[in-house]
């Protein structure tokens, strides 16, 4: 019988399963809904958590019992304790599989690394710093940054309601709404007023989109935020002694902003701790799909 490993990258806002062959092919995948307990409860996490797993193992055809390695990388872990509860409720999903659970801010790591140290930075619905060093112990600052993904679109929101209100809509906000595909500006300001967050995370990667299409004010936007994360990364750095590691930064904001990214931060890092950056190109679960398959050979 074929043998697979299972990789889950699950935040506040979604979950995401990969089922993969031990050569690294995704043969399945599932999605369900936020796997953070802090954002919803202990019971929702679980279940919607088991659902992405459960249809990940449905779609790839595969038994529960084929599985050798599954890495869960979850938003919300803070400490041991909660790890363990974890395994508790997910080790039964895959019973032969190697298990191991911990805060998704590692999983650029795994798949940026060759021996699964340095820093990984990560931003989403919320941001996180983590380091794996070189005696494989694993640090984070659970959450506590002044930095996430929403940030960028939460300005780029302010820019485009004062500039309806004032009925002078720039170039920018011009784009900004064609690309939301909002063609009625009322109807854009109502729902922003209805559930301003969800708007935020709406508009945040297409600011992204902008700036790699040369928008001066998007540029401006991704610069000022990349300020705020090189700000934290600085105090993290010096905090725990970093030095000459890789510095990977994972999910798909830093990834679609690469080339900022690096102008704006990569001569620091080399200049503050002689550190290299690197950037996640893939989704976040196929680094979890690698620190599984990482359990296997022993490098994880």
């Amino acid at each position: 019988m074929a043998k697979y490993v299972i990789g889950v990258d699950g935040g506040a806002s979604k979950t995401e399963c990969c089922v993969a062959t031990l050569q690294g092919n995704i043969v399945g995948c599932g999605k369900a809904g936020s796997a953070n307990p802090l954002v919803t409860s202990w019971q929702d996490a679980t279940t919607q958590v088991r659902l992405a797993v459960i249809q990940g193992l449905e779609t790839a055809g595969i038994l529960p019992n084929q599985v050798i390695s599954a890495h869960y990388g979850l938003g919300g872990i803070n400490q041991e304790s909660v790890i363990n509860k974890w395994q508790q409720e997910l080790f039964y999903l895959t019973p032969d599989a190697k298990l191991r659970v911990e805060n998704d801010v590692f999983l650029p790591l795994y798949a940026l690394t060759k021996n699964c140290q340095g820093v990984a930075v990560v931003s989403g619905s919320g941001g996180n710093i983590g380091l794996i060093d070189t005696a494989g112990n694993r640090i984070h600052v659970n959450g506590r940054v002044s930095y996430s993904s929403s940030q960028l679109g939460k300005s780029a929101l302010n820019i485009v309601v004062r500039e309806i209100q004032h009925k002078n809509l720039s170039s920018f906000s011009m784009k900004l709404l064609d690309l939301a595909g909002c063609s009625k500006e009322k109807e854009f300001i109502d729902q922003a007023r209805v559930n301003a967050l969800e708007t935020q995370f709406k508009l945040a990667p297409l600011v992204s989109e902008l700036a790699k299409l040369q928008e001066k004010t998007a540029i401006s936007l991704v610069k000022q935020w990349l300020s705020v994360v090189k700000a934290d990364l600085i105090k993290f750095l010096q905090a725990y002694k970093v030095k000459e590691m890789p510095v990977c930064f994972g999910g798909k904001t830093f990834a679609s902003i690469e080339q900022l990214l690096r102008q704006q931060l990569e001569a620091a890092l080399a200049k503050k701790a002689a550190c290299w950056l690197e950037v996640e190109t893939h989704p976040p679960v196929h680094s979890a799909v690698a620190a599984a398959l990482s359990q296997i050979d022993g490098k994880g």
